[in-house]
C-alpha cells in the first residue's frame, strides 16, 4: 500500500492518507471522510455483482454513498474482454 501511496502522491501531489480497520465499512468511511475540515472526496471500487448476489450480500459502495454526505465517486470494475 505504500508504494501505491507514493505513486498516487506523485501524481496528485499530495500523499493519501491510508488505514486498516475492521468493522462496518461505510460506517468506518463515514467517520473517516468527516474527519477533515476540508471537502474530502471518497473514492470506492465496486465488484460488479448481478442483482441476485448484490440482494445476498449488499454492496459496500452503496452503503458509502447513502452514508457519507460529501462527494463519492464509484468506480466500476474494468470490462473482461
Amino acid at each position: 500500500m505504500e508504494k501505491r501511496a507514493a505513486e498516487l502522491e506523485s501524481i496528485l501531489g499530495m500523499r493519501p492518507e491510508i488505514r486498516v480497520t475492521s468493522g462496518d465499512t461505510a460506517a468506518i468511511v463515514q467517520e473517516a471522510a468527516g474527519e477533515g475540515l476540508e471537502p474530502t472526496l471518497v473514492a470506492v471500487g465496486r465488484r460488479g455483482l448481478g442483482a441476485v448476489q448484490h440482494l445476498a450480500l449488499g454492496s459496500v459502495s452503496s452503503g458509502v454513498l447513502r452514508a457519507v454526505s460529501g462527494p463519492v465517486l464509484i468506480v466500476p470494475p474494468p470490462i473482461q474482454e
